[in-house]
């Protein structure tokens, strides 16, 4: 009996062929690959994790910023707000005091350094008026090519919490270009919009600098 099982086990182990090289190899890649596969996504885990931590960080931080610069001691906006009430006009040129307000607020909204509220909770209050729009030829050979229309503005800038003035200019100038062969109002109207544009940089920019 013993014999006939020991007999059986050589004849199992005969049959047994081995698994030809090429099989071998393609086992061996595909377990490398794996390996790699799980590795790769160790690291990948870990790269996110790293990065959603660092991004609350930034978060919290930045919500930490805002809440130190949003309210001062008054209660008002913190030095970096402004409020820009509507500008008086004593030129000819009709709602042009409108449209320099309007824009002047676009423009403090656009460049995103101080924060436009109201007058009653902003530290600097922005004052000033249209004194008159100008307007003469730029170019000509016998007759004008072009004209120049130029708004004059006198404004203020005021620091309700400090009690002073910030910054003041008595003839704020800002110019448009128009050529004479175009519709004499759609040309003239793209140069006051030219002219206030001008005016709204140097005040915005005057305001950035002037306060902080």
């Amino acid at each position: 009996m013993i014999h006939q099982r020991n007999r059986a086990n050589r004849q199992r182990t005969q049959n047994l062929k081995p698994l030809p090289t090429q099989k071998r190899r393609q086992k061996a890649r595909q377990r490398k690959a794996k390996t790699v596969r799980r590795e790769r996504e160790a690291q990948l885990t870990s790269v996110v994790a790293s990065f959603r931590a660092a991004r609350y960080a930034l978060c919290a931080f930045l919500l930490l910023s805002c809440a130190h610069y949003s309210t001062s001691a008054s209660g008002r906006g913190g030095a970096a707000s402004v409020a820009v009430p509507m500008f008086n006009n004593r030129s000819l040129e009709s709602g042009l005091h409108q449209a320099l307000t309007d824009s002047l607020i676009q423009g403090f909204v656009t460049n995103g350094a101080v924060r436009v509220l109201e007058e009653d909770r902003a530290r600097l209050v922005l004052r000033g008026e249209i004194l008159e729009v100008r307007e003469e030829p730029f170019t000509y050979q016998e007759i004008a090519e072009q004209f120049r229309i130029t708004v004059l503005v006198g404004v203020s800038c005021y620091d309700s919490e400090d009690k002073r003035t910030l910054w003041e200019e008595d003839r704020l100038r800002g110019f448009g270009i128009f050529d004479a062969i175009r519709d004499r109002q759609t040309a003239r109207t793209d140069g006051l919009n030219d002219a206030i544009r001008m005016i709204v940089e140097d005040v915005v920019d005057r305001t950035q600098v002037g306060g902080w």
